[in-house]
């Protein structure tokens, strides 16, 4: 591993430190992260998370967000920041909006190597890796759970969904508690499944004709198959969540869970768009 030192989160004076990007070699390409530490990291094993930023995003930029300096600084969590090669995540293979096919690169060896780094040198918890994400980076984290399920004890994409090519692969993430996080009103990820309308009908058809599949199953269809694989009781648990923004939105989990004590929850925001929880939408 090359580079900087990590950022140790003792107070604000951290957050506004400038993020420092360390190296790592994956089949001979550089890899970089952003790692933010709690205090007193070395004083035990930390729950770690993994944090994957969306399409056109940084690793930098996205260690910003304060929701995730918290884990760090309040709850004791080590957070790394993987940062995708020209903001995108390769291993996908989904095109961007104008349709260009992304180079391959190897992100699940990456993301699993990211995990052995921060067990061994930031005495993360190996038992206690969620690995979450955003937009892309959403849907990099149900991809991950379904290519090293062994690696991931919990899951939490954010405005995402499973590609329909990736639907039969389902099943490789039993057991992962998972957390799905979606806005029913998301312009860019279809709550209902289809073709994310940030293609145009010339890129579609460009997609069609090479046998590209753009499409996303729907949330309600992604909860269910989840349910299903995990034997989860059919009748959920239903709590509403304080609305704190008063911007119109609302939000409910819906949680199904089964007898080994496996959580499968919908957070469903009403009238909520593509973004963060709780952060500015589109």
């Amino acid at each position: 591993v090359i580079g900087e030192r990590p950022v140790l989160c003792n107070g604000s004076d951290a957050f506004s430190s400038k993020p420092d990007y360390k190296q790592i070699q994956i089949n001979g390409t550089v890899r970089e992260y952003v790692v933010q530490l709690p205090p007193k990291y070395y004083a035990g094993p930390r729950p770690l998370v993994i944090a994957l930023h969306g399409g056109g995003g940084k690793a930098s930029r996205f260690s910003r967000n304060r929701q995730f300096f918290k884990l760090a600084y309040q709850h004791g969590a080590v957070v790394v920041y993987p940062n995708g090669i020209k903001g995108s995540w390769g291993s996908l293979g989904i095109p961007s909006a104008k349709g260009d096919i992304p180079v391959y690169y190897d992100d699940v060896t990456f993301i699993s190597r990211l995990i052995d780094v921060a067990v061994k040198q930031y005495n993360a918890d190996p038992q206690k890796v969620l690995v979450t994400g955003i937009s892309f980076g959403g849907i990099l984290t149900f991809h991950l759970c379904q290519q090293i399920p062994e690696k991931i004890t919990a899951a939490a994409p954010i405005s995402a969904a499973i590609p329909t090519k990736l639907e039969d692969k389902i099943v490789n993430a039993k057991g992962i508690p998972t957390m799905i996080l979606n806005g029913n009103e998301d312009p860019r990820i279809p709550f209902e499944g289809g073709i994310p309308e940030a293609y145009s009908t010339a890129v579609r058809q460009k997609m069609e004709a090479q046998g590209i599949d753009l499409s996303v199953i729907s949330t309600p269809d992604a909860i269910k198959r989840y349910q299903q694989i995990n034997n989860c009781k059919n009748t959920p648990l239903y709590l509403d969540i304080e609305d704190k923004t008063k911007d119109g939105c609302t939000s409910k989990q819906v949680i199904y869970r089964n007898s080994q004590g496996v959580e499968i929850i919908l957070v469903e925001t009403s009238g909520g768009g593509h973004g963060m929880p709780g952060q500015g939408q589109y």
